[in-house]
C-alpha cells in the first residue's frame, strides 16, 4: 500500500469519525443556534466540510498510483504529508496566538515553501490575496467571527 492511498484512508477514517460523533452534537448546543433568524443550523458548515474532506480522501485512496508506477508517489512522499498534517495541526493552533488572518498567511507561505511552486511570485500574491479575501467574506459577508488571536 502507497502513501497517499494509505493518508486517504486515514483521513477518510478521520471525516467519518468528525461526521458521526462530532458534528451531531452541535445542534445539541442552544448558545450556537441562531434565534430562527438563520436559514440552516449550526451544522450546516461542519457537514459540509466534513463530507468533503471525506469525498476527497475517497478519492486519494481510490486513484493512487502503485508505488512502482511513473506516476505514483515515492516512498519519500509519506514524510510530506505528514509534514503538511503537522502543518495544518501548527496552523490551527496558530489561529489562537496570531489570528486568523495571520496565522493563514503562514500557513500558505510553509505549504508553498514545502511544495515548490513553479513561481515564486504567484505563490506569494496567492499567500496573501487568498487569506484576505477569504477574511473578508467570512467576516464581511457571512458575519462569521474569526479568531482574532492574541497577537494582532
Amino acid at each position: 500500500m502507497n502513501a497517499p492511498r494509505l493518508l486517504g484512508i486515514v483521513f477518510a477514517a478521520a471525516a467519518l469519525a468528525f461526521l458521526l460523533v462530532l458534528v451531531p452534537d452541535l445542534g445539541d448546543d442552544p448558545f450556537l443556534g441562531g434565534g430562527g433568524f438563520y436559514t440552516v443550523g449550526p451544522t450546516a458548515l461542519p457537514y459540509l466540510a466534513g463530507g468533503l474532506v471525506l469525498l476527497f480522501s475517497i478519492a486519494v485512496a481510490l486513484e493512487a498510483k502503485p508505488a512502482g508506477s511513473a506516476d505514483g508517489a515515492g516512498g519519500g512522499r509519506l514524510g510530506l504529508g505528514l509534514l503538511f498534517v503537522g502543518l495544518t495541526l501548527a496552523y490551527a493552533l496558530g489561529m489562537l496566538v496570531l489570528g486568523f488572518l495571520a496565522a493563514s498567511i503562514l500557513f500558505l507561505a510553509a505549504v508553498f515553501a514545502l511544495y515548490r511552486p513553479r513561481s515564486w511570485i504567484v505563490a506569494t500574491i496567492l499567500a496573501i490575496v487568498v487569506p484576505v479575501a477569504v477574511d473578508a467574506i467570512l467576516r464581511e459577508l457571512f458575519l462569521i467571527p474569526l479568531p482574532s488571536g492574541l497577537v494582532f
